[in-house]
């Protein structure tokens, strides 16, 4: 009479445990693998939404009491974006024009930087100036999370209407890094009318 089992059945049945926990397990991180990556693209398409709005909402407030004789409100050079504007929803802000070192203008600025879109909020318009950014002077902050999102290409032109409407065209290339395949592509114009000459 046998009262327990031999070392071939303990073999056996430890290897086809083995077999059916691991096969459990690898299922179940592929699945988990699965879900992460959607849930990246879709951290993605939701942030290229938000840059998009940011971009359209900064260029129509471009040119609001600039003078664009001295300075543009709106300059594209190459894969810099400069947009100058006064914050006239700023209190004591209301009949001010367009001047450096005041607290009622602002220069924003959108370039590529290590793969990434970046945005300069330039409070009183002296720091951020062309291809030349004073890092001391103005806040600057990546406009996508670098773990999701590389952005290869950022490129914005300004088409004339008149002499007071401006049409403004941008477009932001990239892809999302969990996908290195999933190439998007966000662009956009958008009419600026304060422009003053």
């Amino acid at each position: 009479m046998r009262k327990g089992f031999t070392l071939i059945e303990l073999l056996i049945g430890s290897t086809v445990s083995i077999v059916v926990v691991g096969t459990i397990l690898f299922f179940f991180s592929y699945i988990y693998q699965l879900i992460l990556d959607h849930v990246s693209s879709m951290e993605g398409n939701v942030s290229t939404f938000w840059v998009a709005e940011i971009i359209n909402s900064d260029l129509r407030k471009a040119g609001y009491n600039v003078n664009a004789i001295e300075n543009l409100p709106v300059e594209c050079n190459s894969n810099l974006l400069t947009i100058r504007y006064v914050d006239y929803d700023k209190e004591g802000c209301e009949n001010k024009t367009f001047e450096k070192n005041d607290d009622c203008s602002y220069i924003i600025c959108y370039y590529v930087k290590d793969k990434n879109l970046k945005r300069v909020v330039d409070k009183k318009a002296d720091g951020c100036n062309g291809t030349n950014i004073n890092t001391k002077k103005v806040s600057i902050a990546p406009m996508f999370d670098e773990n999701i999102i590389k952005i290869d290409n950022f490129s914005a032109e300004d088409k004339t209407i008149d002499n007071k409407t401006h049409i403004v065209k941008y477009v932001i290339k990239g892809r999302i890094k969990s996908r290195e395949s999933s190439n998007f592509t966000i662009e956009d114009a958008i009419i600026c009318r304060n422009w003053h000459y």
